[in-house]
């Protein structure tokens, strides 16, 4: 279906939205889709989207990661061929996507 939301400049708000589609079913259908696949995750979607395309900060360290699922949910996978797991739900715990945990 596309996108149900278009950004605009606002000078009173830094984000605007007006919506593009004309009837609310379909608005709450996608937005209650994505709210699922969250929940189905452990954390926000543009958090997965990111640790998978730019890593992690573990430690102080930045790794490459991969996604994988078991039995008790998602979780990551360092790149580095080491057997070190953390859980996409420990996310501003035991991960950060940057070293200064600013996000």
């Amino acid at each position: 279906m596309g996108r149900l939301t278009k950004k605009i400049k606002n000078p009173k708000y830094s984000n605007d939205y007006v919506m593009l589609c004309a009837h609310d079913y379909h608005i709450l259908n996608k937005l209650g889709h994505l709210e699922d696949l969250e929940e189905q995750l452990g954390c926000p979607l543009d958090v997965y989207i990111k640790a998978t395309i730019y890593g992690v900060v573990v430690d102080g360290v930045h790794f490459y990661v991969t996604f994988n699922k078991d039995e008790d949910g998602y979780y990551f996978l360092l790149s580095n061929g080491s057997a070190w797991r953390f859980r996409t739900t420990s996310y501003k715990n035991t991960w950060w996507l940057k070293y200064d945990r600013s996000e």
